[in-house]
């Protein structure tokens, strides 16, 4: 009922999770289909951020700094839905879940409307948002005392991630480069106006913060049928 499960098998194995059209998101009470999450071995979650350091290859404290998440979150093992979580914390950890997914599935939905597959843009997505958080994790091996946080509400961020998107569409053929890139200063504004209403969110389980949460899901529609056309 909470979404827990145990596999037992080989030890060492990463984890891949698909979502489909009959997964709801707890947060926000949407369905989100088509959604592939994954994380390293020994992973007691799977999340967003564990998801970005299967891309990246990155540890947890690396992806923590750039995300802008507590030191002393572990990434692989904090449930912000367990009874025990901290709720600062949690919040926190739900708030840039969030934030990074509603880029992700921003750009997906977009890529996707002009023509590429639901599997092909979500890959291409979150590839984009992956090389750019491995830029500034491997920035922190230069100097550990960077200001390498990657903002999701600040529109020159995701001005960044949009266009390595932009880079891959032309580089793989997935989608058209062409009409992905006339959708790309909307798409930055957008996005970056409801992961700023997603900040707002002031718990896990409120009316209020649901609503914050399902603006992710409305853009995504919006995004998709405007590439469409």
């Amino acid at each position: 009922a909470d979404g827990s499960f145990v596999l037992n098998g080989k030890r060492g194995y990463s984890f891949t999770v698909r979502t489909d059209e009959t997964t709801i998101d707890s947060s926000s009470g949407e369905a989100i289909p088509d959604i592939v999450l994954k994380a390293p071995s020994g992973s007691g979650v799977v999340t967003p951020t564990t998801t970005i350091m299967e891309e990246t290859g990155l540890d947890g404290a690396s992806v923590n700094a750039v995300l802008g998440l507590p030191a002393d979150l572990d990434p692989t093992q904090f449930n912000p839905f367990s009874e025990d979580a901290d709720p600062e914390m949690a919040l926190a950890a739900e708030k840039v879940a969030h934030q990074v997914m509603t880029t992700v599935t921003a750009i997906s939905s977009a890529v996707e409307g002009t023509g590429a597959s639901s599997d092909d843009a979500f890959s291409l997505a979150i590839a984009s948002v992956g090389d750019i958080v491995r830029q500034k994790g491997e920035a922190i091996a230069d100097d550990p005392n960077a200001d390498v946080t990657l903002d999701f509400t600040n529109t020159d961020d995701i001005e960044t991630i949009t266009n390595r998107a932009v880079e891959r569409v032309e580089e793989t053929g997935v989608g058209d480069a062409d009409s992905f890139k006339e959708m790309a200063s909307t798409l930055v504004e957008a996005v970056s106006n409801v992961n700023s209403e997603i900040n707002n969110a002031e718990d896990l389980s409120s009316d209020d913060s649901k609503a914050l949460f399902s603006l992710g899901s409305e853009l995504n529609e919006q995004v998709k049928a405007a590439a469409e056309d």
